[in-house]
């Protein structure tokens, strides 16, 4: 038996340890542990509400808005504005009084929308895509991965950004896949600090805003008109251009390093028996877990109907292959837990029991503190882990499309899902459509022989057409 350690682990906001207990090439033992306590939840208390949406987004620097977000939430159901989960219009509350202006509520979605846009692109190039494309050969990129690891078109070595011609070839292109990629790597940098722009125009600053507080925001209500409306002008020229490098250079990238990276796949991530390891393991994709998803759903829809309580991005639970389950007041008192057993915290404190804490599990509802306890029995880790009726979930960007329908799990594809007809978009003649490609991605993908060029008739070409990209369907 071998023991194989990784701490901490770059590329990811936190701090982050691996401990592994390898044998017969197997891993038989994994302690994934968390470095350091925070302890948010004490340093709150004695504060004024409004306090804990400011500090709580100090959380994370990638992804301060939704803390602040559900901070506001927690803060605006301690006053009465709303239900416990989210705030909606007032219409919704007409009978209680309860919930906020439909103003509030549009500026919370586009600051929380900017958000999103933000940290998937950050995760994506700047904290994963370096696992997947060897960087240049100087910092910040070095020292990487040994080659082989990297499919043969993503490494460094032998590879520049110089351009040659094609038939019909007007412009300059990359002469190679690595080197667009880099060249996306690069913009995305730039299209980064846009989506911190367009959010600031209402939430003050990104990414730790300064636009939330109970009851609503703090845009001028009163705010001329023609100002209101320069902003949301402005904030839609910043989304064209994001969204324009979203739909033609962020997602035909994942869909070729999906297809180049082809058993990095999500097989087999339908249900997973920890007590049955050996069966397990054949067919298994890289990451695929529990096959159980948590979200907590967002983006309310702004409705005057009273009673409408509608999430752009729904709340609910899904267990394995079972149908996905509102969450509710009732169910998550009954059911909401999180998972202290491997964790630093004390349930007894001078022989009396901390609130909140049953066994090995907490009550996020009950607990009004957390003790630190390095001698925990079994502790390895300050991080806790949620739990739906003892069921270990996965929660964030994919259990909320899980949930909600919209990305496929289980091995099914994605052509088949909700997105389906999204993706289609993207499908010619086997491969990838030209028209939804950026022309310097779609060259480096021609030059890289992953792509057929057609160049048709005597029109003429500001680039070359490439009429199909020889990749296979995602699953």
């Amino acid at each position: 038996m071998a023991t194989k350690e990784v701490d901490p682990i770059s590329r990811i906001e936190g701090h982050l340890g691996v401990k592994l207990e390898v044998e017969g090439g197997f891993v038989t033992e994994a302690n994934v542990h968390g470095n350091l306590w925070r302890g948010f939840e004490n340093f709150l208390i004695g504060r004024d509400p409004n306090d804990a949406i400011t500090f709580t987004q100090r959380i994370c620097g990638v992804c301060p808005v939704p803390h602040g977000q559900t901070a506001t939430n927690a803060v605006e159901a301690a006053m009465g504005y709303n239900d416990g989960f989210h705030t909606f219009n007032t219409a919704t509350y007409a009978v209680a009084g309860k919930g906020i202006p439909k103003k509030a509520v549009h500026i919370r979605n586009l600051v929380l929308g900017c958000e999103f846009l933000m940290s998937s692109m950050t995760h994506f190039y700047h904290l994963a895509a370096p696992s997947y494309v060897q960087g240049p050969n100087m910092a910040p990129w070095t020292p990487y991965f040994n080659d082989a690891f990297y499919s043969p078109l993503l490494r460094s070595a032998g590879k520049g950004t110089a351009s040659g011609t094609l038939p019909g070839e007007t412009l300059t292109f990359s002469k190679d896949l690595w080197s667009a990629v880099i060249k996306q790597y690069v913009k995305a940098l730039r299209i980064r600090r846009l989506t911190f722009e367009a959010g600031a125009l209402f939430a003050g600053r990104m990414p730790m805003t300064s636009c939330f507080v109970a009851g609503g925001v703090t845009f001028q209500a009163s705010e001329d008109l023609n100002v209101a409306g320069g902003k949301c002008d402005k904030f839609k020229s910043m989304l064209d251009e994001i969204g324009t490098f979203v739909v033609r250079e962020y997602v035909p990238l994942v869909l070729a390093l999906g297809a180049l990276y082809g058993d990095f796949d999500n097989a087999g991530n339908s249900g997973f028996n920890p007590d049955d390891m050996v069966a397990t393991r054949p067919g298994k994709g890289y990451g695929a877990g529990f096959g159980n998803f948590l979200a907590w759903g967002g983006f309310p829809i702004v409705s005057d109907t009273v009673g409408a309580q509608a999430l752009t991005l729904p709340r609910g639970y899904k267990l394995g292959a079972a149908a996905t389950a509102a969450i509710t007041v009732a169910n998550v008192e009954a059911n909401m837990r999180e998972s202290v057993y491997s964790s630093y915290y004390a349930s007894m404190v001078g022989g009396i029991a901390e609130a909140g804490f049953t066994g090995t599990n907490s009550e996020p509802l009950k607990v009004v503190r957390t003790v630190p306890d390095r001698n925990a029995t079994d502790g390895y880790s300050w991080l806790k882990s949620p739990r739906w009726n003892d069921n270990a979930m996965e929660v964030g960007p994919l259990a909320r499309l899980a949930v909600a329908g919209l990305y496929p799990v289980g091995g099914t594809t994605i052509a088949s899902g909700a997105l389906g007809a999204y993706y289609m978009l993207y499908v010619k003649n086997g491969g990838l459509d030209p028209k939804m490609i950026e022309p310097d991605l779609a060259v480096a993908l021609l030059r890289s022989g992953l792509a057929t060029l057609t160049i048709t008739g005597d029109v003429e070409l500001t680039g070359v057409q490439v009429e199909a990209l020889g990749l296979p369907a995602i699953v």
